[in-house]
């Protein structure tokens, strides 16, 4: 049996709309520092250079930014069938790192990402 998951509705936030602005401007730098650099045309090489390094550090900086403030997780979550005693963890000290370029929420439904015929638990 194939897992159907319904279709996850993609908002338009506005570090996804950003991101799609520095991508479209590095694409047109990178083909602009190509055409320049067939032309001979140094100055616009130097142009296109720029926007396309601009573009590329925005990228760096919007990944780098919501990855240095992380939101805290629940650490019963992070267990799965309450296998042996609470964990050695407190919600204080378990943070995941908040990642926006990627646009998709944390599923803390883990049946998706448990494989029953993988893990086999042993009985005492």
């Amino acid at each position: 049996m194939a897992n159907k998951q319904a279709p996850r509705n993609v908002r338009s936030t506005s570090a996804r709309s950003s991101l799609m602005i520095a991508f479209s401007l590095m694409v047109v730098g990178l083909v602009g520092v190509v055409a320049a650099s067939i032309y001979s045309d140094f100055i616009l090489l130097f142009a296109f250079v720029e926007v396309t390094s601009v573009s590329m550090f925005f990228i760096l900086i919007l990944s780098l930014i919501p990855a240095y403030f992380p939101d805290k997780m629940n650490v019963e979550s992070i267990f799965y069938c309450g296998l042996g005693k609470e964990p050695y963890m407190s919600s204080d000290r378990v943070y995941r790192p908040n990642v926006p370029l990627l646009n998709t929420a944390y599923d803390h439904d883990w049946d998706r990402y448990y494989d029953a015929k993988s893990v086999k638990v042993e009985k005492k």
